[in-house]
């Protein structure tokens, strides 16, 4: 067996010197570290991974063997909104009691959210694993146990969350609805059935019997409403009767003292028709009167005849009256056209009246010119010596002079006489337009005249017209009292003749009026009729008051009647004819509630949701296996002198180049079996960044603790198979677990890798590449600054750990 190499003592020389750099640190390890590849290294590698699968089966095994006992702690979102319902006269509300069985015996750890949109955005942000929610119509729905409809228990779960915890809600909506709809039906099959048949018989029973009595309370209310009549009919007639009686008696009374007064009165008449036959006028005493009459109808056809001769000369007025309407009519028309002119023809004279006065002023001013120049040329006389002019030039001048001066006096004479005539014309114009002020006055006068003139002629004309007409209406009452003097001789003589056919008869009344003992009798009997005749008005008065009582009975009795008829008619309508039959079916009561179920980042099958889980544990097996290849920790001697970065970029990039290619054919093979990704590229570059930083960690962890580094990536390995939550929710472990969860990478690969796969952890992607590139870079940093686990050997015996056990 090869001896392990045996760490070189310290080198103080071992240093890099001013001349090397980067590149040339990296030519000087190059080669022994390509040495590697030429040994066979595979069998002792299987050997030394023997164990590791049951390592990772017990401790898997163990950390979730009993999952479905601590199923009270898995977070799941509940929302109760229903609001119960009224069924049969009877409050329901499932909702309310099965948050109350939940918080006695919890299924699993509810939290509560106010809607339904709040408890499925936590699902989607992966706060609780399913939400269960009761809608507001739960409780109608589910107790009505129709086919048709039914109580909705809403299920929504993110099966790329967790695949388990999604059938674990599945299977608690279940055996929720399971639960509600065993308990309903039983309750409403046992109730309704035991007690249908006697219901339905019962409502039968109960409407025959309601339609008899309805049929019963007709009858009685049409005999009632009969009697009710006869009972006031018979009332009315008693009032009559008794009214009756009561005149009767009092009648009899009356006529009891009316025969005592007619038996007097008859003796009075008696005598008295004896004295009027007396004193009755005979043929003697009559004849005056119809004298009379004959003259008064002589006079009255006189009256006629003059009546008519004057309304014929009232027709002839009231034509006359017509033509002077008429003709008073046209001369107001003239007098108002004369009205209208004379203001104008006052204007006309006013303006020559101006005129006048400007001529008058003209005429004198001539004057005055014409009497300075008769100056003038008398002055040219007297100075035409002066001149010097000869005698015969003298003497034109003189002549001329002359006919001028007698030019000019003329003219002098001439502007006095037409300043006078324009004076006179001045004053003749005032005192015409004076007169025409008084034309226009008495024009408006005679405008008012002729307009009284009409006015009376029209009234002369209606005057005469209403006299035709009166003497008309009096030529004919004339002429009926013509005739009515005509009856009156005739009615005298009738009155007369009738007269003393009365004096006859008057002898004959007076013999034939009866004897005093006869008026004594019937007096008599009329005292007996009016005690007799009250004594039944007080019998009669009797019987209408039983009468009114029996009216008041009978109406009563028809009110009740009629009472009893209308309530028995509302029963009646009340009662069906036939029962209510129970609500659905028996398919629909076996399952009054079913679960809705609503997904979100959907997976195909089991081995698709537990594909992220494995394809991060795979690459960390990967990153780790690498230890048993290559060695982390040898420099061959050739390299002493190269630096810190050197080293570590030196022995990270083969291992690097090969998880890529670890991770390429993971994601590839994972393709291969069917499992499709949302997101392919973000799917490639998760699982490639996910290899490159478990390959950081554990070569940071074998530079910092040498040999006990790569122990330690394994336990990492089998710790984070129960702690990363990767085939049950992390909830479902031991306290440790789920403290370990949230700082171990894995974590962060597999629920980055369910993102890209199907859409888990919405908004979260970001945050779990920013972890795990921390994560890269510590491990880089503490890989950097471990520098006490080199150990060193010669190039020619540089070997793979498998071989030298070193590395």
């Amino acid at each position: 067996m090869t001896q392990p190499v045996q760490p070189a003592p310290p080198d103080p020389s071992a240093r890099p010197s001013a001349r090397t750099g980067l590149l040339a640190d990296l030519r000087a390890l190059s080669p022994a570290e390509r040495g590697l590849w030429r040994l066979p290294l595979m069998w002792a590698a299987a050997l030394a991974i023997l164990f590791i699968p049951v390592i990772y089966v017990a401790v898997y095994l163990g950390s979730v063997w009993d999952p479905y006992g601590k199923l009270s702690a898995l977070p799941v979102a509940l929302v109760n909104l229903d609001g119960g319902t009224v069924y049969r006269g009877k409050q329901y509300n499932l909702g309310k009691d099965l948050v109350q069985t939940f918080h006695e015996n919890p299924p699993a750890k509810f939290v509560r959210y106010p809607t339904e949109a709040a408890a499925q955005n936590a699902v989607r942000r992966g706060e609780v694993y399913f939400a269960l929610t009761l809608p507001a119509d739960f409780s109608r729905k589910a107790i009505a146990g129709s086919s048709s409809e039914h109580g909705l228990l809403r299920l929504y779960s993110a099966e790329g969350t967790s695949y388990f915890a999604s059938r674990v809600g599945s299977s608690i909506a279940t055996a929720i609805a399971g639960s509600l709809n065993e308990r309903l039906g039983t309750n409403r099959w046992d109730t309704v059935q035991a007690s249908l048949a006697q219901v339905q018989q019962g409502f039968a029973d109960l409407r025959a019997g309601a339609a008899k009595l309805q049929n019963g309370a007709a009858t009685l209310a049409t005999g009632t409403g009969k009697l009710r009549v006869g009972a006031e009919t018979l009332a009315s007639g008693a009032a009559k009767a008794s009214s009756g009686g009561a005149q009767l008696s009092q009648g009899a009374r009356n006529l009891s003292g009316g025969v005592g007064k007619l038996t007097a009165g008859v003796a009075r008449l008696s005598s008295g028709v004896r004295q009027l036959n007396a004193q009755a006028p005979g043929q003697a005493q009559l004849q005056p009167l119809l004298t009379g009459a004959a003259s008064l109808r002589q006079g009255g056809t006189d009256l006629a005849g003059g009546l008519g001769k004057l309304s014929a000369g009232a027709a002839s007025l009231a034509s006359g009256a017509k033509t002077l309407s008429t003709g008073a009519a046209q001369a107001d028309a003239g007098a108002g056209s004369l009205a209208a002119q004379l203001p104008a023809l006052a204007t006309g004279l006013t303006q020559l009246q101006g005129g006048a006065q400007s001529l008058g002023k003209g005429a004198a001013d001539l004057n005055g010119g014409a009497t300075r120049l008769g100056a003038g040329i008398a002055q040219l006389g007297g100075q035409s010596a002066q001149l010097g002019l000869n005698a015969t030039q003298l003497s034109a001048l003189q002549g001329g002079a002359g006919t001028l001066k007698t030019g000019a006096d003329a003219l002098v004479m001439g502007s006095a006489q037409l300043r006078s005539g324009a004076g006179t014309l001045v004053q003749g114009l005032g005192t015409a337009q004076a007169g025409a002020q008084k034309a226009a006055t008495g024009a408006e006068q005679l405008g008012n005249g002729t307009a009284q003139l009409r006015t009376g002629a029209v009234r002369l004309q209606s005057g005469a017209a209403t006299l035709a007409q009166n003497t008309a209406q009096a030529q004919a009452g004339a002429a009926n009292l013509s005739r009515g003097t005509s009856s009156l001789e005739t009615g005298l003589k009738t009155l007369v003749a009738g007269n003393l056919k009365i004096k006859s008869a008057l002898g004959t009344i007076s013999g034939s009026l009866p004897a005093q003992n006869d008026l004594d009798t019937l007096a008599g009997g009329a005292s007996t009729l009016a005690k007799s005749s009250g004594d039944l008005a007080n019998g009669v008065q009797s019987v209408s008051a039983g009468a009114a009582r029996l009216a008041t009975g009978a109406a009563d009795a028809d009110v009740g009647a009629i009472k009893l008829r209308d309530g028995l008619n509302t029963l009646y309508s009340k009662i069906p004819a036939s029962t209510e039959q129970l609500g659905g079916d028996p398919a629909g009561l076996s399952a009054s509630v079913q679960v809705v179920t609503e997904h979100t980042a959907s997976v195909a099958n089991n081995g698709a949701a537990f594909a992220p889980y494995f394809m991060a544990l795979s690459l960390w097996v990967g990153c780790t296996l690498t230890t048993f290849i290559f060695p982390y920790l040898l420099i061959a001697e050739s390299g002493r002198r190269t630096g810190q970065l050197a080293r570590v970029l030196r022995k990270f990039a083969v291992p690097a180049v090969y998880v890529v290619a670890q991770a390429l054919l993971v994601v590839l093979g994972v393709h291969l079996l069917g499992v499709k990704a949302l997101h392919p590229g973000l799917l490639v570059f998760t699982a490639v960044a996910a290899s490159l930083t478990f390959m950081l960690l554990v070569l940071a962890l074998n530079l910092l603790l040498g040999a006990a580094g790569r122990l330690l990536a394994l336990v990492l390995l089998v710790i984070q198979l129960a702690a990363s939550g990767g085939s049950y929710p992390v909830e479902l472990s031991s306290p440790f677990f789920r403290w370990l969860h949230t700082y171990i990478p894995v974590t962060d690969a597999i629920n980055a890798m369910r993102y890209a796969l199907f859409g888990s952890y919405e908004g979260q992607y970001g945050v779990f590449m920013l972890r795990m590139l921390a994560v890269a870079l510590v491990s880089l940093a503490v890989a950097l600054l471990s520098r006490r686990r080199w150990q060193y050997i010669a190039d020619e015996r540089f070997r793979s750990p498998l071989v030298l056990d070193v590395g």
